[in-house]
């Protein structure tokens, strides 16, 4: 620092920033015009500035931003904006800050088609679904940024660090996030840290103006990338069960329409529903309302299933002593090995009388010859009261990364059955 005193401007065209001396040496304010042209204050005589009208008046020398022992800034303190809703600046002032706000409005639809659903069944659309979400996040700082300098503007309290900041492009130029790399074994993809990727003062002064992220959003966010980790990875027998099915299970597995709630208010009472082999939920989160238990043997969908806050009542259902019983079993079960044979003959002893299991299966069991699979052809015609077995549309997995033939089947359980 000069034996003068410096300070921040920044220049109402051009957005640089610019340091230089105030008049009288250290401790003296600056001499300094308020631009009606441009709202800003700067130098008299502003070569760039033809309608200024160059009403001089002195004013305080803004503070620096305070900067660690490397010299870069880290973070900049912000003026606090009006809460009696009055709008004291002038006229242009009033104008950008309309324009800023225009164009916030104007990235809605860009910020839906970016964070909205997306295919992720191959490393490709998982890669281009990774950098559209990163895009996502930023455009939606972008105009978080805009709508509170529009409030800035408004009041005629314009911060002067970020006076240089009129443009959507200039938002997006300072607010990108430092990228992290992830790997699930298959393939990589990035993800924002939350950490400024830009750490000058403008940039950082920018970053304060948007809104931290709720313990409800990083929980949601945290739940989104465990799901993200385990697509395409090779897990034996899972694949996730396409919505469309699920919604053909469920009306397949014809939960009551009308039935008394619990005393907690939360679920209904004496109807309880299975999910022996659940994966990451995907049947779990579209049940109707009920009592839900869950089964999953592999330790990274456990995880994921807890973050969604599904009951488990252990991992492996097959290996697993079942003391309950169940008015509804819903599953589509690994296939290796005659496993959905397994299962499914596991969950009829498990399920109550007048209760449904709703299956998927590989067509396998169907008319292979092995004993296994004819003992359960037999079993199945003598057993239940009543059973439906439909085949799965062509491609009915191809969402999943898979395309497995598949079929379903419906097994009903009369109420003098023990």
């Amino acid at each position: 620092m000069s034996s003068q005193a410096q300070w921040l401007k920044d220049d109402h065209q051009s957005g640089q920033i610019d340091l230089f001396d105030a008049p009288g040496g250290e401790g003296s304010p600056p001499l300094f015009v308020t631009c009606e042209g441009c709202g800003f204050h700067h130098k008299p005589n502003h070569p760039s500035c033809p309608k200024c009208k160059r009403e001089a008046r002195r004013g305080e020398i803004p503070p620096a931003p305070p900067v660690d022992d490397n010299g870069q800034n880290r973070t900049f303190s912000l003026p606090p904006q009006r809460t009696d809703g009055s709008k004291a600046g002038s006229a242009p002032q009033r104008q950008l800050a309309a324009k800023l706000r225009k164009l916030a409005e104007g990235l809605d639809a860009t910020i839906a088609g970016k964070l909205g659903p997306r295919q992720e069944n191959t490393p490709k659309r998982i890669k281009e679904a990774a950098s559209a979400r990163i895009d996502g996040e930023r455009w939606r700082r972008v105009q978080q940024a805009l709508n509170e300098l529009a409030a800035y503007w408004e009041q005629g309290r314009p911060p002067e660090v970020l006076a240089g900041v009129r443009s959507k492009k200039r938002a997006w130029d300072l607010l990108g996030s430092k990228l992290e790399m992830v790997s699930n074994g298959l393939h990589q993809y990035y993800f924002e840290t939350g950490e400024p990727q830009n750490e000058g003062a403008e940039a950082l002064a920018l970053w304060e103006l948007c809104k931290p992220k709720s313990e409800e959003e990083k929980k949601a966010d945290e739940l989104a990338q465990a799901i993200r980790e385990v697509k395409g990875v090779k897990i034996p027998g899972y694949f996730p069960t396409p919505p469309g099915i699920v919604e053909l299970m469920i009306s397949k597995a014809d939960f009551p329409k009308q039935f008394p709630w619990g005393p907690d208010g939360k679920y209904p009472a004496q109807v309880t529903c299975l999910e022996p082999s659940a994966g990451h939920g995907a049947i779990l989160d579209a049940l109707p309302a009920c009592i839900p238990g869950a089964y999953e043997v592999n330790a990274q969908l456990r995880d994921i299933l807890k973050l969604k806050g599904w009951p488990l009542l252990g991992s492996d259902f097959l290996a697993a002593p079942v003391d309950v019983k169940f008015d509804r079993i819903l599953m589509n079960p690994p296939f290796e090995k005659g496993k959905d044979i397994d299962h499914v003959l596991k969950a009829w002893n498990v399920l109550e009388p007048g209760g449904r299991i709703v299956a998927i299966m590989s067509p396998g069991p169907f008319f292979h010859t092995t004993r296994k699979a004819e003992a359960f052809r037999a079993w199945l015609d003598r057993a239940p009261e009543h059973y439906e077995l439909d085949d799965l549309p062509e491609g009915w997995a191809k969402e999943s990364g898979t395309m497995v033939c598949g079929k379903i089947l419906v097994i009903h359980k009369s109420e003098e059955t023990t």
